[in-house]
């Protein structure tokens, strides 16, 4: 049997600290309500953010504050880096506060997500992570790492 990959992302604020995590939350769960569950989820590519080369299929994510007082959780139907691939943009598209063609100029990574579902913390506490230490996972994402790979316990 093969194993589901989840992600985590800690969001941060936006813009210079302008948009706040929480309006970046709350933008990406509208988004994903009015367009039949699916939204674009972008992140800049940087050691701290980007997927490993050997994982090539993230089944889901969770994007979550810091404190995991709001957290989502998606499905993802494809994932890429631009400008090597580009996802469906007749599907998934970013909230309206975002560049798109700003990202993909800069090289941003990208998820395609699918029913997209807000989760309690006692879901988001359901999940630990892979890593050796038994860290807990809103631990894990509070320093510089903002993601983490995570398994079901």
């Amino acid at each position: 049997m093969t194993e589901v990959r989840t992600i985590v992302y800690s969001l941060g604020s936006q813009y210079g600290k302008k948009m706040l995590a929480t309006s970046v939350f709350d933008a990406h769960l509208y988004h994903a309500k009015v367009n039949d569950g699916k939204v674009l989820f972008t992140v800049p590519t940087q050691s701290n953010t980007k997927v490993g080369k050997v994982i090539e299929k993230i089944d889901n994510i969770i994007l979550t504050l810091k404190d995991g007082s709001s957290s989502l959780f998606a499905k993802v139907e494809h994932h890429g880096v631009y400008p090597d691939k580009f996802p469906d943009k007749n599907l998934y598209t970013l909230p309206s506060q975002w560049d798109s063609s700003k990202e993909e100029a800069e090289g941003y990574t990208w998820f395609e997500l699918k029913d997209v579902k807000e989760i309690s913390r006692e879901e988001l506490d359901s999940y630990k992570n892979t890593n050796s230490r038994e860290y807990p996972l809103l631990k894990s994402i509070s320093g510089a790492s903002c993601r983490i790979y995570v398994r079901k316990k």
